[in-house]
């Protein structure tokens, strides 16, 4: 026993001489349990990215990947590599298999985003679909997030995507190929670019480096290497919020609170519940809905307590020359949109008119609340018009269904 405990002690200074002193075929990195992470610059070489206002993704993502590089670099928490450093050409396929090469505790796939109306604005996080990737990614979505917030962009949230090609497969092929991998990874879209609300934000190299140094905070947020200021078990945004699913709230509701005929403005009351999902940002019509204003961000809203105000009064410009009939638009995280009721508003000229023939006492006031009363009584015309119609085809079918069952 005491020769077999010898052999075993020389055999283990031989062990540490050989590995320990030298470094021979040993990552220090591994021995000290340092988190692996991988920063991919989105896009490069032929595939550019997001070209709008001037700006070049695949420049953009270079920059902020560089500067994150050097800040957890700096932090000597993480070991940290990146999938390229210059502007060249690389397949998803390859970017993973990187991943996979260097054992990737997390890959951070980088992005900046722009939409097709250039109507979208604020950050959002994609993440894989299947466990246990989905959960790591939103963890550090969550993290990634109150970075944004507390620069002052709008949250858009964290996100699945489902292929429409395959069931349960993800629609990002990073995602994709990193699960196929066995490795987490997250796609970051810090803002974007062509929407005025987020390009002022994101225009100067300072500014990249910015979202540089609010990525390296999450990442170490994530792996619990700093103390953070967000305690996610108080959220009560949850792990099923990043599914997209059609139902929405029931249609918010406006109604006319007044109008100033001298600059052209209604006050709207906008009153509106919701279910699961809070709605993020509102938009309004004049035309009954055939085209709609900017976005605006829902007031109240709040990403992380999911939630939104149920009432507030906005104004909007109304138009000299024709009628209103004006509507609101309100949007969830994934761009779901619920509509209000139509309020119809007459052309300044009727308010003349209707002002002109009204006896002394009355005022300006007491005929546009005229006008609103009217709006309110065609609108349960409507509602009771389609009650009667309802009631009336249903009366029609069960005749002609006990007619039907007689003759049997």
């Amino acid at each position: 026993m005491k020769k077999f405990l010898c052999h075993m002690f020389l055999m283990g200074i031989f062990i540490l001489g050989t590995f320990g002193m030298t470094g021979t075929n040993v990552n220090a990195d591994t021995l000290n349990h340092k988190p692996v992470v991988v920063i991919d610059p989105g896009h490069g070489g032929e595939n550019e990215g997001t070209i709008e206002n001037g700006f070049l993704e695949k420049d953009m993502t270079l920059k902020t990947s560089k500067a994150l590089y050097d800040e957890l670099s700096a932090s000597g928490l993480v070991t940290v590599y990146m999938t390229r450093t210059e502007d060249v050409d690389l397949s998803l396929k390859e970017r993973a298999d990187f991943a996979r090469q260097v054992n990737a505790d997390m890959l951070l796939s980088i992005h900046y985003n722009a939409s097709v109306n250039h109507d979208l604005y604020g950050s959002e996080v994609w993440v894989p679909l299947k466990e246990p990737y989905n959960s790591k990614g939103y963890k550090l979505g969550l993290y990634e997030l109150n970075e944004f917030d507390k620069m002052g962009l709008t949250l858009r949230g964290i996100k699945c995507r489902e292929s429409e090609k395959k069931v349960n497969t993800d629609y990002y092929g990073i995602l994709r190929q990193c699960s196929a991998n066995l490795i987490p990874s997250v796609i970051i879209e810090h803002c974007h670019v062509d929407n005025i609300n987020d390009s002022v934000m994101c225009d100067e190299d300072e500014e990249l480096t910015a979202f540089a140094k609010a990525d390296a905070n999450a990442v170490l947020e994530y792996f619990g290497l700093v103390t953070p200021d967000l305690e996610i078990r108080d959220l009560k945004v949850t792990n099923n919020s990043v599914f997209k699913t059609e139902d929405f709230p029931t249609p918010c509701y406006i109604e006319l609170k007044d109008v100033d005929s001298d600059d052209l403005k209604a006050e709207i009351l906008v009153s509106a519940h919701y279910s699961e999902r809070p709605f993020v940002y509102y938009s309004y019509s004049l035309d009954g809905g055939r085209t709609f204003s900017e976005r605006f961000t829902w007031p109240g809203y709040d990403y992380f307590d999911q939630k939104c105000d149920t009432e507030f009064e906005f104004a909007v410009d109304l138009n000299a020359e024709k009628d209103s009939n004006i509507l609101l638009r309100g949007y969830d995280q994934f761009d779901v949109f619920s509509d209000s009721n139509v309020v119809f508003v007459a052309k300044p000229e009727i308010w003349e008119e209707e002002i002109n023939k009204a006896p002394p006492e009355y005022n300006d006031k007491v005929i546009k609340t005229g006008i609103s009363l009217a709006n309110k009584l065609r609108d349960i015309a409507k509602y009771m018009f389609v009650a009667i119609f309802t009631v009336t085809i249903l009366g029609f079918v069960t005749f002609r269904l006990k007619e039907f069952l007689r003759r049997k």
